[in-house]
């Protein structure tokens, strides 16, 4: 299922800079909340975020992105869809 955040969350529903990825169990970005026409469909599996959000499930950590980028994150599993989320 892939969707456009935006059109899900509004335009103000996130602080400016932030980003919410929502990822499935192989690392694929099933969603978005900026640039979703460049990231949705794409693998980020080598990301250091994607490997301790996929191993850990929920919690905050700080890893590099798949742009590159050192950040805090905070993450969560929705088990019901088997969905990972991050911000």
């Amino acid at each position: 299922m892939l969707v456009q955040l935006p059109d899900i969350l509004g335009p103000d529903a996130l602080p400016p800079q932030t980003t919410l990825p929502i990822i499935d169990s192989s690392g694929i970005v099933l969603a978005r909340s900026n640039e979703p026409d460049l990231w949705t469909g794409r693998s980020v599996r080598d990301a250091e975020v994607t490997a301790i959000v996929l191993r850990d499930r929920e919690g905050r950590a700080e890893a590099t992105g798949a742009d590159g980028v050192s950040r805090q994150y905070g993450f969560t599993h929705i088990a019901e869809r088997g969905w990972y989320v991050y911000a």
